[in-house]
């Protein structure tokens, strides 16, 4: 440095960079256009990108319920005004479809016209009732008690604690899948339908005439028992025949569940071998089975080697690069001059705090009870699991809390029949003749608005992380249950065995709210 010049007296320091490490200027301009601004605001969900023409084949039907019932009789049948009768029981047969599975009866209601006490017996046995009537051999009680008749215009069901459940084998009556039942009461008060024969003739024959059915199940016509208990079939005046069964017939169209969310639901049932989850294969051997080495190389040495030594490596230091590139393939990374101590203090994590939703569902036609805690504990399960499985591609569902639940009374689902039962319907001795004149002289009256127990269940669902405003969150929940409903209800109700609070929903609302109360 020559005197008089302070041209370096500022330099504090001095960087290098390697000649093949250096970039080009940044240009004065961007290079690319911009990006055209979105549309619109974003969709509260992601919405599919549609085909071009319609697809080839037709999207399969929607799954039906697992729990089923076969109504029988009509509104005419109801009001005694049809071609119904009544005895002391009813005999007949129920079969499965050919391409059905194995089914579970699960309950059964009958119909009687009268509002007091009834005793009733409900007997049962694999194949037909042909050649087995008047004796209980063979037969197996599975229902027994007193229970309230509902009079006209209603079933009465057998209570679900008095009621053992029953299963039929699939594949129809040539693989099996046939059962007998045999319904009665001590009275003569079970009243039944007459079957395809107009007159009282005893020489029409039963069980030869399908009267209702359902995808799985076929109910055929049976025979009127006319005293109690069994009597003698030699006594053929004890037996009308055909006759049709009024009632109800509750079923599970699908109890061999083995991969259900909850485990396999019954361990006795005719059901399929379920695969094992690794294969079953013979243990390995001791030692592995090779050929024995040769005594010779099978391959002959070349004369000259193949291709030049490479050359050995040098401890502590890489390999040269065999064919450089004329520049870096990476970007060099851009240094700064370090500072003595840290510019800021180490960052703390934040915490993770949940975002909160306040979701009411109504279950409706459930008992006029309370939620025990186990019950409690197993429907928060069942909806969290359903929750996840349909909203995680736009939420995490950290867990749902139950704030309150609280019993009220909401319309029935439609198309339930509720009619006051009359008062003294036939006076003992009173011909059917002028009971039905009576009641044509009856003014008519409007049907009644049918009423059933439903439980509002306040929930808070806390949610970790989502992809949606804070507001859409609860809503997103309530459409997953309502696009979904039959699927929770399915879920529920494979929980009845266990759970009876759950075996008559049929159908759940759920909203939003802003605030709980406390």
């Amino acid at each position: 440095e020559r005197a008089g010049r302070d041209f370096f007296s500022r330099v504090e320091g001095i960087e290098a960079v390697v000649a093949r490490d250096l970039t080009r200027r940044p240009t004065q301009a961007p290079q690319d256009s911009p990006t055209i601004s979105p549309m619109g605001p974003p969709t509260a969900f992601p919405s599919a990108m549609p085909t071009y023409s319609p697809s080839g084949t037709p999207s399969s039907m929607p799954s039906r319920d697992h729990d089923q019932v076969i109504m029988t009789g009509n509104r005419e049948d109801l009001q005694l005004g049809g071609r119904t009768t009544s005895s002391f029981g009813y005999i007949w047969n129920m079969r499965t479809k050919p391409d059905s599975g194995v089914l579970m009866i699960t309950g059964m209601d009958f119909y009687t016209e009268s509002t007091n006490d009834v005793t009733f017996e409900l007997w049962t046995r694999m194949g037909t009732f042909k050649g087995f009537k008047g004796s209980y051999e063979g037969w197996d009680l599975i229902a027994q008690g007193t229970t309230r008749g509902r009079g006209i215009g209603r079933y009465t069901t057998i209570p679900e604690e008095m009621f053992t459940p029953v299963s039929i084998p699939g594949g129809g009556e040539e693989n099996g899948g046939m059962r007998s039942f045999y319904l009665t009461l001590d009275t003569r008060e079970l009243v039944y339908k007459l079957g395809l024969v107009d007159d009282e003739a005893t020489t029409a024959a039963s069980d030869k005439v399908m009267h209702h059915e359902s995808p799985e199940l076929e109910i055929w016509e049976g025979e009127g028992v006319l005293w109690y208990p069994f009597p003698d079939p030699k006594q053929t005046i004890m037996y009308r025949s055909p006759r049709q069964y009024l009632g109800a017939i509750y079923y599970n169209r699908l109890p061999c569940t083995p991969f259900s969310l909850y485990g396999v639901v019954t361990q006795d049932l005719p059901c399929p071998l379920v695969p094992t989850g690794s294969p079953t294969v013979p243990p390995p051997t001791q030692s592995p089975v090779m050929p024995p080495p040769s005594a010779s190389p099978v391959i002959s040495p070349t004369d000259v080697p193949s291709k030049s030594p490479t050359m050995s490596p040098l401890a502590g230091q890489t390999p040269a690069p065999i064919e450089p590139t004329a520049f870096p393939t990476q970007s060099p990374t851009q240094s700064f001059a370090p500072t003595m101590y840290p510019t800021s203090a180490e960052p703390t994590m934040s915490p993770v705090v949940p975002m909160r939703v306040n979701l009411v569902t109504t279950l409706r036609n459930v008992p006029e009870r309370s939620m025990t805690p186990r019950e409690s504990e197993k429907y928060i399960a069942i909806l969290t699991a359903f929750l996840k499985r349909h909203t995680e591609n736009s939420m995490v569902l950290d867990g749902i809390d139950l704030w309150h639940q609280e019993l009220m009374a909401v319309e029935a689902k439609e198309g339930t029949v509720a009619v006051s039962a009359e008062k003294n319907v036939m006076a003992r001795g009173a011909t059917r003749q002028l009971f039905q004149a009576r009641q044509r002289k009856k003014p008519q009256r409007e049907p009644e608005i049918v009423q059933v127990p439903a439980m509002e269940i306040t929930l808070i669902l806390r949610i970790q992380i989502s992809t949606l405003p804070t507001n859409l969150l609860g809503n997103m929940a309530a459409v997953a249950i309502h696009e979904h409903e039959q699927e929770f209800l399915s879920l529920l109700k494979e929980q009845q065995a266990f759970y009876t609070f759950f075996k008559g929903a049929d159908g759940v609302i759920a909203r939003v709210i802003d605030e709980v109360t406390y």
